[in-house]
């Protein structure tokens, strides 16, 4: 006897031999495994019979209650069998490209859109049994925001990030997105500009353009750990608030400088790094277009009319020496809204002259350099 199972598994590896316990269901209505497992004396005295086999897909939607899984490419689903007596080996084949899998509950990922069948063939003491189910699993093309890996794993045909292009931890992973000049072109999303600098980077990253976002209101409107951002509008008329990964483009008030203590505009959300305090400060023109929420246009003689945070409970100026939450009256400047009582993130020196700024600068680097010696 032990010959002869022994025998079997041997066959089910290779290809199936068909001996006479073999059962085959294809395409059968979804069985319900409580119910079988008992009428097959699972958890009584009876011994359990092979009648079936049968599989779960998680990780995915079942619409309507059904047996197909659907969700967005890249998909990686679970599947586990359900039969009425032991499983010694499995064999899952998926549909796709992929090798076959012998684990007893594999995790899969389907990269592409597409529907997919999938085989389970199993073994034991109770015989072989396979089954097939048509349309197992249903993989959709990501929609704008989702993680990608490659531009047709998206509804736009763009996966910023994606197919290994070099981007910044957050943006490294890939997202769909879409290339655009104003909010018409993204559907329900908005149109971001990305890189608002003037001039613009030199070379540009992929990510510094102009891109639809998925738009938001807070950053419970926001998935895969991205936060709901101000950022300048595509068409250059004002902001809009769209779904983007934290760190990369500095909000106003943030620090500016890059390693050389040179202003970065790049860096700012708002195109604009003001040469002012210790580790400069981001900023927007303000002499044409409106500033963000949290943010007010305020005039000074040295810098002109640029966009200034106003000062909140978490807000002190990213520590930086040079600045400091002024009220217009004492930071010599003036504010085109009735002054905040909590003040505004400004320069404490606002009339250095250029000459100043560059021997400041350039005291800034030699610093720099005799640290790192």
């Amino acid at each position: 006897m032990k010959r002869h199972w022994l025998l079997a598994l041997a066959c089910l590896l290779v290809a199936g031999c068909g001996q006479d316990r073999a059962i085959t269901v294809v395409d059968a209505p979804a069985i319900d495994a409580p119910v079988a497992m008992a009428d097959a004396g699972i958890g009584t005295d009876a011994p359990p019979s092979w009648g079936w086999v049968d599989f779960t897909v998680t990780g995915c939607e079942h619409p309507d209650g059904g047996q197909s899984c659907v969700g967005p490419a890249p998909l990686s689903v679970s599947l586990t069998a359900i039969s009425p007596a032991a499983i010694d080996i499995y064999r899952w084949q998926f549909g796709d490209d992929s090798a076959e899998d012998l684990a007893p509950s594999p995790v899969h990922t389907y990269a592409r859109p597409g529907t997919y069948d999938v085989t389970l063939t199993v073994g034991g003491p109770g015989g072989t049994a396979t089954r097939h189910r048509t349309a197992a699993v249903t993989v959709i093309a990501a929609p704008l925001g989702a993680a990608c890996q490659a531009g047709d794993q998206c509804e736009s045909g763009d996966c910023m990030c994606g197919d290994g292009q070099p981007c910044p931890a957050g943006l490294d992973g890939g997202v769909c997105t879409v290339a655009c000049t104003s909010d018409s072109d993204c559907a329900t999303g908005v149109c971001a500009d990305l890189a608002p600098s003037d001039p613009a980077p030199e070379p540009a990253a992929s990510w510094q353009r102009r891109a639809c976002l998925p738009a938001c209101t807070s950053d419970d409107d926001c998935e895969r750990g991205f936060r709901c951002q101000a950022l300048v509008a595509g068409d250059g008329d004002g902001w809009i608030s769209g779904c983007f990964a934290p760190g990369i483009l500095v909000p106003m008030g943030g620090s500016c400088r890059d390693a050389n203590a040179d202003p970065d505009p790049a860096r700012c959300a708002g195109g604009l790094c003001l040469d002012a305090g210790a580790r400069g400060l981001c900023s927007a023109d303000c002499s044409t277009v409106p500033c963000p929420e949290g943010a007010a246009c305020a005039t000074f003689a040295a810098l002109g009319s640029v966009c200034v945070a106003r000062c909140g409970d978490e807000l002190s100026c990213d520590g930086d020496p040079g600045l400091a939450c002024q009220a217009p009256a004492d930071g010599g400047f003036s504010v085109d809204e009735a002054a905040d009582p909590a003040g505004y993130c400004t320069p404490t020196a606002t009339a250095l002259t250029s000459g100043d700024r560059q021997d400041a600068r350039a005291e800034r680097r030699r610093r720099s350099r005799d640290t790192s010696r």
